[in-house]
């Protein structure tokens, strides 16, 4: 436990730093410690075997991760409309503060134990605070439909058939030009689970930035993924990797403001999804990949040819359709 120990001693002091924020508004920043507390929780989690603590341990992640969720929503609402109510003057010339709704939400406790009965100096509770206002804004923007691995209306645009140990293969080579001047982007793919296949995710988002232009242009991008788990133990690890890449786009204010992305993920029953990677988006393409996402050879290493580039690295047999609804 003595390493396990000492990743929660500075995680539960990141959680405390992330309340003191939370609590005068400064989201941002509040948000940031939530997350990196998260990941030293996950390397804590990974070395501890006692179930019990481990129990423990998920429960309070998941109080962490609900919380730095509500904090994504609050700071997307913020970049997208008012900040609240304009402040005015009456005939009196008393200042009049825009108003601030009295519903409270409870922010996660510091525990004052470590989980496991490890003693621990005493941290305070999280405070209470308020939630600002923050109004509803309009979104114009048409979603994508989620795509059908099975065909589906639409006009066949091009039909590639990739056999086992072919190169020339990255994403940018197969459809790059399909995800080309498009805003909205929905990927559907049951299988973004192991760490390369988030590798995998990452790879697909900066083709998207990269095609998309949204560091020129402007354009707000939104990315969802939707995929599946085989359980709600994984479903809660992998909902956190998840989490991280939205950190990339959603903390990083100067990240934010170069490449203009959003990111947003949802679990659905694997009855409802194919074992097939769907890319949908809202200039009404959609590009089908048979294998998935993990369409690739494994590396002999990273320090090998086809490491990281991945037109260098052989494929897996699999069927690309590009679909133009």
């Amino acid at each position: 436990m003595g390493d396990a120990s000492n990743l929660l001693r500075h995680s539960y002091q990141l959680v405390q730093q992330a309340t003191a924020h939370d609590r005068t508004g400064n989201y941002q920043e509040a948000l940031r410690l939530y997350l990196t507390s998260l990941e030293g929780f996950v390397s804590a989690l990974k070395i501890e075997k006692n179930e019990k603590v481990r129990a423990t341990l998920k429960q309070k992640m998941n109080e962490y991760m609900d919380r730095a969720e509500t904090l994504k929503e609050i700071i997307e609402k913020r970049k997208g409309g008012i900040h609240s109510e304009p402040c005015c003057v009456n005939s009196n010339s008393d200042l009049v503060l825009p108003s601030v709704p009295t519903t409270s939400l409870s922010l996660p406790s510091v525990p004052n134990t470590l989980p496991g009965g490890v003693d621990y100096v005493v941290q305070p509770t999280a405070p209470i605070i308020e939630t600002p206002y923050v109004p509803n804004v309009q979104q114009h923007h048409q979603q994508p439909k989620r795509g059908s691995a099975g065909g589906g209306a639409g006009q066949l645009v091009q039909s590639r058939r990739i056999e086992f140990g072919q190169t020339g293969c990255s994403y940018d080579s197969l459809f790059g030009q399909y995800l080309a001047s498009a805003t909205i982007y929905m990927i559907e793919d049951p299988y973004i689970r192991a760490r390369h296949q988030i590798d995998n995710l990452i790879r697909l988002c900066e083709l998207i930035v990269k095609r998309s232009n949204s560091q020129n242009s402007g354009r707000p991008i939104q990315v969802k993924l939707v995929t599946t788990s085989e359980s709600t133990t994984q479903e809660d690890e992998v909902k956190l990797n998840f989490i991280m890449v939205s950190r990339v786009v959603i903390v990083n204010t100067k990240s934010m403001m170069k490449y203009n992305v959003s990111f947003d993920f949802e679990f659905i029953t694997t009855s409802t999804i194919k074992d097939t990677s769907v890319i949908t988006t809202n200039r009404g393409l959609t590009i089908k990949i048979s294998r998935g996402l993990d369409m690739y050879y494994k590396p002999d290493s990273l320090v090998s040819i086809g490491g990281y580039n991945d037109d260098l690295r052989p494929i897996k047999h699999t069927i690309n359709g590009y679909v133009k609804q």
